[in-house]
């Protein structure tokens, strides 16, 4: 029990695949949609390095985030996510001049 990833396939964009977390307590749907599962497993390990606080305590279960929250920390994983992978380029790029 507790934060699943749900995944399938876009009706309105040409099948594309998307995924976001499930609720297997309460059957909802919630977070941001997300480009398929491995991204949101990766999500969902991004948060556990990096819980929030409410209430005094440290969480890191989607499932407690505010929707404006987890929004915010969803775009901060993006930028992550884009600055690892414009490091890697750049990082093949030097490797290939070699």
């Amino acid at each position: 029990m507790g934060c699943r990833i749900l995944e399938g396939k876009m009706v309105n964009e040409c099948g594309r695949q998307a995924a976001c977390f499930y609720d297997s307590v309460s059957g909802a749907a919630f977070g941001p949609l997300m480009e398929d599962a491995e991204e949101a497993e990766a999500f969902l390990h991004y948060l556990q390095d990096h819980p929030t606080m409410y209430d005094g305590k440290k969480v890191s279960d989607p499932r407690v985030y505010s929707g404006h929250d987890l929004a915010t920390c969803y775009a901060d994983f993006l930028k992550r996510k884009e600055v690892c992978h414009a490091g890697a380029v750049q990082e093949t790029r030097r490797e290939n001049r070699h």
